[in-house]
């Protein structure tokens, strides 16, 4: 999720997965609303006190246990840029290739 001028240089397409974020001992259902290799931007549940900066994972049945850092909030959206070290990108990539033909 690289920004350049307040542009996103990554890709994003976008879906409605439904799934489950963790911050913390919280949880919320959430909906993914788009996603690229680098992040995804979800729509959340319930107010679980996400703020900029914060460790999160999202699980779901299509791409499993994704980990980030929340890049912003806005209402009841948070944009969440995955950690680099995770396979983020390889299951991104297997989602679109096995769900989005």
């Amino acid at each position: 999720m690289r920004l350049q001028d307040n542009r996103r240089l990554d890709p994003r397409s976008n879906v409605r997965i439904e799934g489950q974020l963790r911050y913390r001992e919280n949880k919320t259902r959430c909906a993914m609303l788009n996603l690229s290799d680098t992040g995804v931007c979800v729509q959340l549940r319930a107010n679980i006190g996400v703020t900029q900066g914060v460790s999160v994972t999202v699980d779901s049945a299509e791409l499993g246990l994704l980990t980030g850092v929340v890049q912003w909030t806005r209402g009841d959206q948070v944009g969440i840029r995955f950690d680099r070290s995770s396979n983020a990108a390889a299951k991104v990539n297997s989602y679109f290739r096995l769900f989005r033909r």
